[in-house]
């Protein structure tokens, strides 16, 4: 059977782990050592957080050598290219890398190159949506001055988004085979080239505006360029296959992993939509809330790290080895229970508030905001567990479908009811929403995942 010129589903029906099992005689039995699952969710983890390091790095040259305006506008655009750019291809990857991890070698490369194609279509409707916000969105929210600065900036992200949405691809491929180094190494280097690259536009070269953009841009296509020859990803890629592939593969390619990783892109958008609402907010509010929300993502990203490992495990071995299944959910839910109770003793006793300012007012309100913040991560914690587990098991659709009712129906009104009641309370009313919202989904998804039969959700998968 010609696996390039056939559906998508015929390639897995002939290529499915069903026979998975005959690919694994002869071979070391795998370990179910949480301390081997440690290992790699610690390499995940890192990876995830260095990812971020070239935004927080530009942020800090832009503060260092433009105005408020500059920096500002720089991190509207952030903000706005995840939502709408970052997010989505953050889903499409997360829903590849459950894919994949089902697929023997040779038919998962097929389908990476089918997902980068995809990557590339995508792009044209991000980049008019984009040119649309700076025509009609952007002189709503902003001053005249930050208006053009943020207009200028906005366009030229699409060329990062696209290197960088490569990369997520990527990694994706090489996560399921559970091999997790090379992204760890491309994103130190990465972010070492950052800040090299920002010295000499900055320091050096005097620029501002476009500094950052530009600083961006080129780390993106370092990024990628180093990983593919770190991984040797180049020498899998053969022209033959991108020559035969139909739209209709690709159409089905995103019929199957978008719904495997919405939730992750709903996840994205949600948080963001909770942080436009701090707009209204006194200053010291709006920096307390952003504090608040990078402490946060600290534990986001290592908590995903050991969901993910957890999860790759699970998709692999849940046709033939479920009772192994249940091994890696138990140890993956060890492993995060000891660090989440390290994080959060971290975030009540130690003086994470007085490192990131040193203004009175925008502690005291962090200090208030503590408990929300503790109740937060802790929930948000077995949230990223749920989710991951929910896409290796077959069972993304009730995540979508809880995930939308928390958040988006019940989380985000309520939020702006307890604003109209309770406006004195401020950015409270936030993170109570907040709470509120992911406590909701973890009930509703969890008794979904705890009555799921495992032989059941292999014929799914």
């Amino acid at each position: 059977m010609d696996k390039l010129n056939t559906p998508l589903s015929d390639s897995f029906e002939s290529e499915s782990t069903i026979s998975f099992i005959s690919q694994l005689e002869g071979q070391k039995k795998p370990s179910t050592s949480p301390f081997d699952m440690l290992r790699e969710a610690s390499k995940v983890s890192a990876e995830l957080l260095l990812e971020s390091m070239p935004n927080i790095i530009s942020l800090y040259f832009l503060g260092s050598y433009s105005s408020v305006a500059v920096q500002s506008s720089y991190g509207l655009v952030l903000v706005w290219t995840i939502c709408f750019g970052y997010a989505l291809y953050e889903g499409l990857s997360a829903g590849l890398e459950s894919l994949l991890s089902t697929l023997k070698k040779e038919v998962s490369i097929v389908i990476y190159q089918r997902a980068l194609v995809l990557c590339a279509l995508l792009i044209l409707p991000i980049f008019m949506f984009l040119y649309l916000s700076k025509v009609f969105v952007f002189p709503m929210l902003l001053d005249e001055d930050s208006n053009e600065i943020a207009g200028k900036m906005v366009l030229y992200c699409i060329i990062s988004i696209f290197f960088n949405s490569t990369f997520l691809l990527s990694r994706s491929l090489m996560n399921s085979r559970h091999s997790f180094n090379n992204q760890l190494i491309s994103t130190v280097v990465a972010s070492l080239f950052h800040i090299v690259v920002c010295y000499l536009l900055f320091a050096v070269c005097g620029f501002t505006v476009y500094g950052a953009i530009i600083a961006k841009i080129l780390t993106d296509i370092f990024n990628i360029n180093f990983f593919m020859w770190l991984t040797q990803l180049k020498e899998e890629l053969k022209p033959e296959h991108f020559q035969t592939m139909k739209l209709t593969q690709i159409l089905e390619l995103a019929r199957t992993i978008m719904p495997r990783g919405i939730v992750m892109t709903l996840e994205i958008l949600a948080y963001e939509v909770f942080t436009f609402q701090t707009v209204s907010l006194a200053n010291e509010q709006i920096s307390s809330h952003i504090i608040a929300t990078n402490m946060h993502n600290i534990g986001y990203f290592i908590f995903t790290g050991i969901s993910v490992v957890t999860y790759l495990k699970v998709g692999k071995y849940i046709v033939n080895y479920r009772r192994r299944c249940v091994e890696y959910i138990k140890n993956g839910a060890l492993i995060l229970l000891v660090v989440l109770l390290v994080f959060l003793l971290g975030m009540i006793y130690a003086p994470w508030r007085q490192t990131f300012t040193s203004e009175a007012s925008v502690t005291d309100c962090l200090t208030g905001l503590t408990p929300l913040i503790v109740m937060f991560t802790s929930l948000d914690c077995l949230q990223v567990f749920l989710s991951s587990i929910s896409r290796a098991v077959g069972k993304h659709k009730e995540a979508f479908q809880h995930f939308v009712i928390s958040y988006f129906l019940i989380g985000e009104p309520f939020c702006f009811l307890l604003k109209w009641l309770y406006p004195e309370n401020g950015l409270k009313n936030i993170w109570i929403s907040m709470v509120l919202s992911v406590l909701l989904y973890n009930i509703w998804q969890g008794r979904t995942l705890w009555n799921v039969d495992l032989e059941v959700a292999a014929k799914i998968i």
